[in-house]
């Protein structure tokens, strides 16, 4: 990956226009929704919900139309696009599109421009694609590979959520905050502790490999 030469992808300027564009012709459909944090083994989730009825009663509307759509002649709206929804091309092979019916703000999408199979491997030009958007803005990106991973269309497409804040900062304050684990090539799985905790737990590793771990290592 490292020889790899990434193509050029919008700026986030151009994400921000175009999203405004959007949402000005009606194209974007975006639904509001109240943010609530649940908690789980030390764990937290941050959990959307729809805010209003009429909004859940749309989506129910919507999610009823998509079952009747995949009955139905299916029709590509990858190929051709909403051209309201398109950002630009990434390369050759992929553009930038916002999510229709998006929860988050600026959803994208990393669409191939000819059609390829949601259920096939991400292949290293998938990769340079995501890795040009994420030299433009920092963001997550995730893959839903086919029916079975959630993916509700054939025409292959990474997605895209912008970050506000840098994922090493996220990553951090994780770190800093929660139990997360730490693989070892020789010591299995190590478990460490927020700091303030000053203390680790080591999983996996025998009687001489833990002496050695608490003797040369810290939470920090």
């Amino acid at each position: 990956m490292n020889n790899l030469s990434l193509p050029r992808a919008p700026a986030w300027q151009r994400v921000v226009d175009q999203t405004k564009h959007a949402i000005a012709c009606g194209a974007l459909k975006s639904f509001n929704t109240v943010e609530s944090v649940i908690e789980d083994h030390d764990v937290r989730f941050l959990v959307r919900q729809t805010a209003n009825l009429p909004r859940k009663e749309e989506a129910s509307k919507l999610a009823a139309k998509s079952m009747a759509d995949a009955s139905a002649a299916w029709r590509d709206p990858f190929s051709p696009c909403e051209e309201a929804l398109r950002v630009g091309d990434i390369g050759k092979r992929h553009f930038l599109l916002l999510n229709k019916f998006n929860v988050l703000e600026h959803h994208l999408l990393v669409v191939t421009t000819e059609f390829e199979p949601q259920d096939s491997l991400i292949d290293a030009g998938d990769f340079a694609a995501l890795f040009a958007c994420l030299r433009q803005f920092d963001g997550l990106g995730f893959y839903n590979g086919g029916v079975v991973a959630g993916s509700s269309q054939p025409h292959k497409h990474l997605q895209l959520v912008p970050l506000d804040a840098p994922i090493e900062t996220l990553v951090e304050a994780a770190r800093d905050s929660s139990v997360f684990y730490v693989p070892h090539p020789r010591r299995g799985m190590v478990e460490r502790r927020c700091p303030e905790r000053r203390a680790a737990c080591v999983r996996n590793l025998s009687p001489a490999s833990r002496c050695d771990w608490h003797r040369r290592s810290s939470c920090a």
